[in-house]
This record gives structure tokens, C-alpha cells and sequence, in this order.
């Protein structure tokens, strides 16, 4: 694991608090597909509050492209 980064069982995931969570290796149809099949995630608060953002397919590696498109897509959604 990463420093600065965790990861989280569905079971534990009420843990999370008021976080904002990041799904990696998946983009916007995948967080409503997670938030729909899995009801413990949909009563998180950062479900209800739309905090949830999909990194994208490329997010599973790190080299210079895949760290560029990731941070593309919150300064996308940001405006």
C-alpha cells in the first residue's frame, strides 16, 4: 500500500466518515454501477453528497501518462 492512500473493505467502509472516495480503474458509469449494487456504499456520506469520483481506466498505473490523465479529470469536472 501506498503511503497516503488506503484501502477499504465493504464492510469497513462505514469508517470512512465524511471522506471523499476515489475508485480506481473505473469511470462514471462504475460509481453508479458500485452505488447500486452494493447498498452499504450507497448510505455513505460521500454517496449522498456526489463526493465519490471515478479516476479513470488508466488510473491503475503510475508512470507520467496515466498520473497526467488522472489529474486531468478533477480539474475537468472542476471547470
Amino acid at each position: 500500500m501506498r503511503a497516503g492512500s488506503s484501502a477499504s473493505s465493504f464492510e469497513n467502509a462505514g469508517r470512512l466518515g465524511a471522506s471523499s472516495l476515489y475508485i480506481v480503474n473505473a469511470d462514471g458509469s462504475d460509481v453508479a454501477e458500485y452505488r447500486e449494487s452494493h447498498p452499504v456504499l450507497a448510505v455513505l456520506p460521500a454517496f449522498a453528497e456526489g463526493r465519490v469520483h471515478a479516476l479513470g481506466p488508466e488510473s491503475f498505473r503510475l508512470d507520467r501518462f496515466a498520473a497526467m490523465a488522472v489529474l486531468a479529470r478533477p480539474a475537468a469536472a472542476a471547470g
